[in-house]
Protein backbone atom coordinates (compact mmCIF):
# COMPACT_ATOMS: atom_id res chain seq x y z
CA UNK A 1 0.00 0.00 0.00
CA UNK A 2 3.31 2.47 0.88
CA UNK A 3 4.53 1.83 -2.19
CA UNK A 4 0.90 2.11 -4.12
CA UNK A 5 0.72 5.27 -2.71
CA UNK A 6 4.26 6.69 -3.20
CA UNK A 7 3.81 5.81 -7.23
CA UNK A 8 0.96 7.81 -7.35
CA UNK A 9 2.36 10.41 -6.21
CA UNK A 10 5.40 10.34 -8.23
CA UNK A 11 2.82 9.57 -11.05
CA UNK A 12 0.43 13.02 -10.06
CA UNK A 13 4.20 14.76 -9.43
CA UNK A 14 5.28 13.85 -13.21
CA UNK A 15 2.15 15.00 -15.02
CA UNK A 16 2.52 18.48 -12.77
CA UNK A 17 5.56 18.77 -14.15
CA UNK A 18 4.39 18.03 -17.63
CA UNK A 19 1.40 20.35 -17.32
CA UNK A 20 3.81 23.15 -15.75
CA UNK A 21 5.92 23.20 -18.59
CA UNK A 22 3.46 23.73 -21.54
CA UNK A 23 1.30 26.41 -19.50
CA UNK A 24 -0.44 29.10 -21.76
CA UNK A 25 -0.05 31.91 -20.41
CA UNK A 26 -2.80 33.33 -21.90
CA UNK A 27 -4.79 30.64 -19.76
CA UNK A 28 -6.66 31.59 -16.47
CA UNK A 29 -4.64 30.88 -13.64
CA UNK A 30 -6.35 31.21 -9.92
CA UNK A 31 -4.28 30.79 -7.23
CA UNK A 32 -6.37 29.03 -4.01
CA UNK A 33 -7.82 29.23 -2.11
CA UNK A 34 -9.98 32.10 -2.82
CA UNK A 35 -11.32 34.26 0.25
CA UNK A 36 -14.81 34.72 -1.78
CA UNK A 37 -15.28 31.03 -2.99
CA UNK A 38 -14.62 29.76 0.90
CA UNK A 39 -17.78 28.30 2.72
CA UNK A 40 -18.98 30.95 4.51
CA UNK A 41 -16.57 33.97 3.30
CA UNK A 42 -19.99 36.38 4.35
CA UNK A 43 -19.34 35.46 7.85
CA UNK A 44 -16.68 38.25 9.55
CA UNK A 45 -13.71 36.00 11.15
CA UNK A 46 -12.62 36.84 15.08
CA UNK A 47 -9.24 36.86 15.74
CA UNK A 48 -8.15 34.97 18.62
CA UNK A 49 -6.10 35.55 21.12
CA UNK A 50 -2.78 33.87 21.97
CA UNK A 51 -1.30 33.57 25.90
CA UNK A 52 1.62 31.52 26.98
CA UNK A 53 0.90 27.94 28.27
CA UNK A 54 3.67 28.32 31.16
CA UNK A 55 2.43 31.14 32.30
CA UNK A 56 -1.17 29.66 32.37
CA UNK A 57 -0.34 26.00 33.64
CA UNK A 58 -2.70 25.71 36.33
CA UNK A 59 -5.43 26.60 34.10
CA UNK A 60 -4.84 23.43 31.44
CA UNK A 61 -6.07 20.19 31.38
CA UNK A 62 -4.26 17.20 32.50
CA UNK A 63 -3.43 16.25 28.98
CA UNK A 64 -1.71 19.40 27.83
CA UNK A 65 -0.44 19.94 30.89
CA UNK A 66 1.82 16.64 30.22
CA UNK A 67 1.91 17.74 26.72
CA UNK A 68 4.03 20.85 27.73
CA UNK A 69 6.35 18.99 29.96
CA UNK A 70 6.84 16.82 27.41
CA UNK A 71 7.68 19.36 24.65
CA UNK A 72 9.17 21.95 26.87
CA UNK A 73 11.25 19.63 29.49
CA UNK A 74 11.68 16.25 27.68
CA UNK A 75 10.48 12.90 28.05
CA UNK A 76 10.19 11.62 31.44
CA UNK A 77 12.22 8.08 31.51
CA UNK A 78 10.25 7.14 34.93
CA UNK A 79 6.84 7.48 32.83
CA UNK A 80 7.90 7.02 29.53
CA UNK A 81 8.30 3.33 28.00
CA UNK A 82 8.82 2.51 24.05
CA UNK A 83 6.12 0.35 22.10
CA UNK A 84 7.01 -2.82 20.40
CA UNK A 85 5.13 -1.97 17.44
CA UNK A 86 6.53 -1.50 13.58
CA UNK A 87 4.33 1.16 12.62
CA UNK A 88 4.72 4.07 9.56
CA UNK A 89 4.72 7.32 10.21
CA UNK A 90 1.00 8.46 9.87
CA UNK A 91 -0.84 7.14 12.63
CA UNK A 92 -3.95 7.88 14.30
CA UNK A 93 -5.08 6.36 17.92
CA UNK A 94 -7.65 5.74 19.94
CA UNK A 95 -7.58 4.73 23.91
CA UNK A 96 -9.99 1.42 24.28
CA UNK A 97 -9.19 1.67 28.63
CA UNK A 98 -6.60 2.20 30.68
CA UNK A 99 -4.47 -0.66 29.26
CA UNK A 100 -5.29 -0.96 25.75
CA UNK A 101 -4.84 1.29 22.45
CA UNK A 102 -5.96 1.64 19.47
CA UNK A 103 -3.48 2.12 16.36
CA UNK A 104 -4.49 2.99 12.95
CA UNK A 105 -1.49 2.91 10.36
CA UNK A 106 -2.78 5.03 7.52
CA UNK A 107 0.29 4.06 5.19
CA UNK A 108 -0.10 0.33 5.94
CA UNK A 109 -3.78 0.04 6.15
CA UNK A 110 -3.50 -1.56 9.52
CA UNK A 111 -5.29 -1.35 12.52
CA UNK A 112 -3.42 -2.77 15.69
CA UNK A 113 -4.64 -3.35 19.29
CA UNK A 114 -1.93 -2.93 21.55
CA UNK A 115 -2.30 -3.82 24.89
CA UNK A 116 0.20 -1.52 27.43
CA UNK A 117 0.34 -3.94 30.32
CA UNK A 118 1.77 -6.74 28.64
CA UNK A 119 3.10 -5.27 25.60
CA UNK A 120 1.33 -7.33 23.20
CA UNK A 121 0.30 -6.77 19.77
CA UNK A 122 -2.86 -7.46 17.62
CA UNK A 123 -3.12 -6.74 14.66
CA UNK A 124 -7.22 -6.67 13.98
CA UNK A 125 -7.63 -5.61 10.15
CA UNK A 126 -5.18 -5.41 7.13
CA UNK A 127 -4.98 -3.66 3.90
CA UNK A 128 -7.52 -5.63 1.34
CA UNK A 129 -10.96 -5.34 -0.01
CA UNK A 130 -12.92 -8.02 1.86
CA UNK A 131 -15.33 -7.19 4.98
CA UNK A 132 -12.98 -6.38 7.75
CA UNK A 133 -9.91 -5.22 5.61
CA UNK A 134 -8.70 -1.65 5.17
CA UNK A 135 -7.73 0.35 2.04
CA UNK A 136 -6.88 3.57 1.44
CA UNK A 137 -7.74 4.43 5.29
CA UNK A 138 -8.14 8.06 6.86
CA UNK A 139 -9.44 8.45 10.01
CA UNK A 140 -10.33 6.29 13.16
CA UNK A 141 -12.96 6.91 16.32
CA UNK A 142 -13.96 5.12 19.23
CA UNK A 143 -17.01 5.24 21.42
CA UNK A 144 -18.93 2.76 23.82
CA UNK A 145 -16.36 -0.11 22.91
CA UNK A 146 -16.68 -0.11 19.09
CA UNK A 147 -14.32 1.32 16.89
CA UNK A 148 -14.88 3.14 13.80
CA UNK A 149 -12.40 3.79 10.61
CA UNK A 150 -13.25 5.75 7.69
CA UNK A 151 -11.87 5.03 4.32
CA UNK A 152 -11.45 6.83 0.84
CA UNK A 153 -13.57 3.58 -0.45
CA UNK A 154 -16.98 4.80 0.97
CA UNK A 155 -17.42 3.20 3.47
CA UNK A 156 -16.92 3.04 7.19
CA UNK A 157 -15.71 -0.31 8.91
CA UNK A 158 -17.41 -1.00 12.25
CA UNK A 159 -15.02 -2.81 14.77
CA UNK A 160 -17.06 -4.12 18.07
CA UNK A 161 -14.32 -4.47 21.34
CA UNK A 162 -16.66 -4.44 24.31
CA UNK A 163 -16.14 -8.32 24.93
CA UNK A 164 -12.19 -8.08 24.96
CA UNK A 165 -10.37 -7.95 21.68
CA UNK A 166 -12.21 -5.93 18.50
CA UNK A 167 -13.47 -8.01 15.91
CA UNK A 168 -14.74 -6.56 13.12
CA UNK A 169 -18.69 -6.45 13.15
CA UNK A 170 -19.93 -4.53 9.56
CA UNK A 171 -19.41 -1.74 6.97
CA UNK A 172 -21.12 0.73 6.73
CA UNK A 173 -21.79 1.86 3.11
CA UNK A 174 -21.74 6.16 2.26
CA UNK A 175 -21.67 7.87 -0.65
CA UNK A 176 -18.56 9.76 -0.23
CA UNK A 177 -14.93 9.97 0.52
CA UNK A 178 -14.07 9.73 4.56
CA UNK A 179 -11.68 11.68 5.75
CA UNK A 180 -12.61 12.43 9.44
CA UNK A 181 -15.36 11.24 11.95
CA UNK A 182 -16.45 12.52 14.96
CA UNK A 183 -19.08 10.73 17.23
CA UNK A 184 -22.18 11.72 19.28
CA UNK A 185 -24.39 9.67 21.10
CA UNK A 186 -27.03 8.66 18.71
CA UNK A 187 -25.10 9.72 15.25
CA UNK A 188 -21.92 9.77 13.11
CA UNK A 189 -20.77 12.89 11.56
CA UNK A 190 -18.11 12.22 9.16
CA UNK A 191 -16.68 14.79 6.79
CA UNK A 192 -17.06 13.46 3.43
CA UNK A 193 -16.05 15.00 -0.20
CA UNK A 194 -18.53 13.53 -3.00
CA UNK A 195 -16.81 11.65 -5.78
CA UNK A 196 -16.00 12.33 -9.16
CA UNK A 197 -15.02 10.51 -12.21
CA UNK A 198 -17.71 8.14 -11.91
CA UNK A 199 -20.30 6.97 -14.52
CA UNK A 200 -23.41 8.46 -12.26
CA UNK A 201 -22.02 12.15 -11.47
CA UNK A 202 -23.34 13.79 -14.86
CA UNK A 203 -22.63 17.43 -13.07
CA UNK A 204 -19.56 17.11 -11.90
CA UNK A 205 -18.68 21.25 -12.00
CA UNK A 206 -21.87 21.31 -9.37
CA UNK A 207 -21.00 22.94 -6.61
CA UNK A 208 -23.77 22.98 -4.89
CA UNK A 209 -22.68 20.44 -2.18
CA UNK A 210 -22.18 19.48 1.06
CA UNK A 211 -19.38 18.08 2.80
CA UNK A 212 -20.26 17.24 6.46
CA UNK A 213 -22.69 14.07 6.90
CA UNK A 214 -24.81 13.11 10.02
CA UNK A 215 -25.84 9.53 9.95
CA UNK A 216 -27.55 6.72 12.64
CA UNK A 217 -25.46 3.88 13.16
CA UNK A 218 -27.15 2.05 10.47
CA UNK A 219 -26.01 4.15 7.77
CA UNK A 220 -29.44 5.97 7.35
CA UNK A 221 -28.07 9.27 6.29
CA UNK A 222 -29.89 12.44 8.72
CA UNK A 223 -28.85 15.42 7.38
CA UNK A 224 -25.67 17.46 5.69
CA UNK A 225 -24.86 20.55 5.79
CA UNK A 226 -21.17 22.81 5.44
CA UNK A 227 -20.81 23.87 1.89
CA UNK A 228 -18.18 22.59 -0.07
CA UNK A 229 -15.07 25.06 -2.16
CA UNK A 230 -16.97 27.34 -4.56
CA UNK A 231 -15.40 26.13 -7.81
CA UNK A 232 -16.94 24.06 -11.17
CA UNK A 233 -13.41 21.72 -11.10
CA UNK A 234 -13.85 18.72 -8.83
CA UNK A 235 -10.29 18.80 -8.17
CA UNK A 236 -10.26 21.84 -7.07
CA UNK A 237 -12.87 20.94 -4.60
CA UNK A 238 -11.15 18.17 -3.77
CA UNK A 239 -7.75 19.51 -3.09
CA UNK A 240 -9.26 22.48 -0.78
CA UNK A 241 -11.50 19.82 1.26
CA UNK A 242 -9.61 16.85 1.51
CA UNK A 243 -7.49 17.63 4.71
CA UNK A 244 -10.23 19.26 6.37
CA UNK A 245 -10.93 17.39 10.06
CA UNK A 246 -14.28 17.68 12.44
CA UNK A 247 -14.41 17.98 16.35
CA UNK A 248 -17.67 17.26 18.10
CA UNK A 249 -18.21 18.44 21.19
CA UNK A 250 -21.58 17.20 22.28
CA UNK A 251 -22.00 18.78 25.84
CA UNK A 252 -21.64 22.10 24.29
CA UNK A 253 -23.73 21.59 20.97
CA UNK A 254 -20.67 22.72 18.79
CA UNK A 255 -18.87 20.81 15.81
CA UNK A 256 -15.11 22.38 14.66
CA UNK A 257 -14.34 22.49 11.69
CA UNK A 258 -10.72 22.97 9.64
CA UNK A 259 -9.70 23.53 6.28
CA UNK A 260 -5.79 22.49 6.25
CA UNK A 261 -4.96 25.47 3.60
CA UNK A 262 -7.12 28.37 5.62
CA UNK A 263 -6.58 29.89 8.76
CA UNK A 264 -10.42 29.17 10.03
CA UNK A 265 -11.90 27.24 12.96
CA UNK A 266 -15.82 27.26 12.00
CA UNK A 267 -17.87 26.60 14.57
CA UNK A 268 -21.55 25.14 14.29
CA UNK A 269 -24.14 23.52 16.14
CA UNK A 270 -24.43 20.07 16.09
CA UNK A 271 -28.12 21.13 13.61
CA UNK A 272 -25.23 22.29 11.65
CA UNK A 273 -25.66 26.41 11.39
CA UNK A 274 -22.98 28.41 11.82
CA UNK A 275 -22.07 30.04 15.46
CA UNK A 276 -18.91 31.92 14.48
CA UNK A 277 -15.64 31.76 12.11
CA UNK A 278 -12.57 32.27 14.21
CA UNK A 279 -8.93 32.80 12.38
CA UNK A 280 -5.31 31.51 14.18
CA UNK A 281 -3.70 34.17 13.85
CA UNK A 282 0.23 34.71 12.12
CA UNK A 283 -1.42 31.90 9.61
CA UNK A 284 0.53 32.61 6.45
CA UNK A 285 -1.69 31.15 3.26
CA UNK A 286 -0.11 28.71 1.04
CA UNK A 287 0.47 29.68 -2.59
CA UNK A 288 1.73 26.43 -4.10
CA UNK A 289 -1.65 25.71 -5.98
CA UNK A 290 -3.54 27.23 -8.46
CA UNK A 291 -5.85 26.02 -11.29
CA UNK A 292 -5.97 26.90 -15.01
CA UNK A 293 -9.02 27.16 -17.32
CA UNK A 294 -7.56 26.61 -20.83
CA UNK A 295 -10.08 26.21 -23.67
CA UNK A 296 -12.76 25.46 -21.56
CA UNK A 297 -11.04 23.05 -19.57
CA UNK A 298 -10.10 22.80 -15.99
CA UNK A 299 -6.66 22.10 -15.16
CA UNK A 300 -5.14 21.70 -11.75
CA UNK A 301 -1.04 22.22 -10.87
CA UNK A 302 0.91 22.97 -8.02
CA UNK A 303 3.59 26.02 -7.68
CA UNK A 304 7.24 25.53 -6.65
CA UNK A 305 7.14 25.03 -2.82
CA UNK A 306 8.66 28.36 -1.91
CA UNK A 307 8.51 31.02 0.72
CA UNK A 308 6.70 30.91 3.85
CA UNK A 309 3.44 29.31 4.35
CA UNK A 310 1.18 27.68 6.81
CA UNK A 311 -0.91 24.07 6.82
CA UNK A 312 -3.31 24.00 9.43
CA UNK A 313 -2.77 19.83 10.19
CA UNK A 314 -5.02 19.03 12.62
CA UNK A 315 -7.83 19.46 15.28
CA UNK A 316 -8.61 16.79 18.09
CA UNK A 317 -10.60 17.00 21.04
CA UNK A 318 -8.84 16.50 24.65
CA UNK A 319 -12.29 16.64 26.84
CA UNK A 320 -15.47 18.41 26.60
CA UNK A 321 -13.77 22.20 26.62
CA UNK A 322 -10.66 21.92 24.97
CA UNK A 323 -8.82 20.72 21.85
CA UNK A 324 -5.26 20.63 20.60
CA UNK A 325 -4.25 22.50 17.04
CA UNK A 326 -1.74 21.67 14.91
CA UNK A 327 0.13 23.84 12.76
CA UNK A 328 2.97 23.15 10.48
CA UNK A 329 4.66 25.85 9.39
CA UNK A 330 7.50 26.64 6.41
CA UNK A 331 9.75 29.89 6.29
CA UNK A 332 12.49 30.52 3.77
CA UNK A 333 11.48 27.94 1.37
CA UNK A 334 13.79 27.44 -1.52
CA UNK A 335 13.66 24.59 -4.55
CA UNK A 336 16.79 23.71 -6.76
CA UNK A 337 18.07 21.04 -8.30
CA UNK A 338 21.37 21.17 -6.34
CA UNK A 339 20.34 21.12 -2.71
CA UNK A 340 16.61 19.84 -3.25
CA UNK A 341 13.97 21.45 -0.82
CA UNK A 342 15.40 23.43 1.63
CA UNK A 343 14.46 26.29 4.92
CA UNK A 344 12.43 26.73 8.35
CA UNK A 345 10.30 23.63 8.88
CA UNK A 346 8.72 23.45 12.32
CA UNK A 347 5.48 22.34 13.83
CA UNK A 348 3.52 24.63 16.73
CA UNK A 349 1.17 22.99 19.30
CA UNK A 350 -1.90 25.47 20.83
CA UNK A 351 -4.82 24.40 22.97
CA UNK A 352 -7.77 26.15 22.98
CA UNK A 353 -10.23 26.50 25.52
CA UNK A 354 -13.49 26.55 23.68
CA UNK A 355 -15.17 28.64 26.63
CA UNK A 356 -13.24 31.12 26.72
CA UNK A 357 -11.72 31.72 22.63
CA UNK A 358 -8.20 31.99 24.17
CA UNK A 359 -5.09 29.95 22.44
CA UNK A 360 -2.51 28.29 24.39
CA UNK A 361 0.87 28.43 22.99
CA UNK A 362 2.46 24.79 23.92
CA UNK A 363 5.94 25.07 21.96
CA UNK A 364 7.20 24.26 18.58
CA UNK A 365 9.34 21.47 16.96
CA UNK A 366 11.18 21.34 13.98
CA UNK A 367 9.77 18.85 11.19
CA UNK A 368 12.58 16.53 9.53
CA UNK A 369 12.95 16.28 6.05
CA UNK A 370 11.83 13.52 3.38
CA UNK A 371 9.46 11.55 5.43
CA UNK A 372 11.49 11.20 8.94
CA UNK A 373 8.36 12.64 11.11
CA UNK A 374 7.89 13.47 14.60
CA UNK A 375 5.10 14.61 15.82
CA UNK A 376 2.71 14.08 19.24
CA UNK A 377 -0.80 13.17 19.92
CA UNK A 378 -3.00 12.90 22.78
CA UNK A 379 -5.53 9.77 23.55
CA UNK A 380 -6.96 9.32 26.52
CA UNK A 381 -4.71 10.33 29.26
CA UNK A 382 -2.28 8.92 27.49
CA UNK A 383 0.89 11.22 25.37
CA UNK A 384 1.93 9.65 22.59
CA UNK A 385 5.43 10.02 20.79
CA UNK A 386 5.76 9.18 16.74
CA UNK A 387 9.39 9.71 15.98
CA UNK A 388 9.64 8.18 12.29
CA UNK A 389 7.07 5.43 13.13
CA UNK A 390 9.33 4.33 16.62
CA UNK A 391 5.99 5.37 19.39
CA UNK A 392 6.63 6.08 22.84
CA UNK A 393 4.29 6.95 25.56
CA UNK A 394 4.18 8.82 28.91
CA UNK A 395 1.53 8.73 31.26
Amino acid sequence: MENLKLGFIIISTLLVLTFCSNKNDDADVVFHPVYENLPYSDVPAEMLEIDDAGENYEKLPDQIQLFYNTMNQGLNDDSTSELNVISSSYLDFSSINDSTLLILDKDQDQLIEYNLNKKEVKVIAIEGRGPGDLYFSETLAFQNGKAYVGMQGFQISVFNCQSGSCEHEKVIKTDHNNYTISLSDDFIYFFGIPPFGRENNSNQSNTDQLAIHKMNFNGDLNSSFFPMYDHQSPLVRDRIMSNSEIALFQQLDKVIVSLSRTPYLFVLDLKGEIIKKLELPDFIKPMNFYSTRLNNKNYITTNLWEGDYSYLRSISRINKHWFLIQINEYRNMEQSIKEGITGEKFTAYFALNLDQLILYDIGKEEIRLYGNIKYRQVAGDILIDNDNGTLSITY
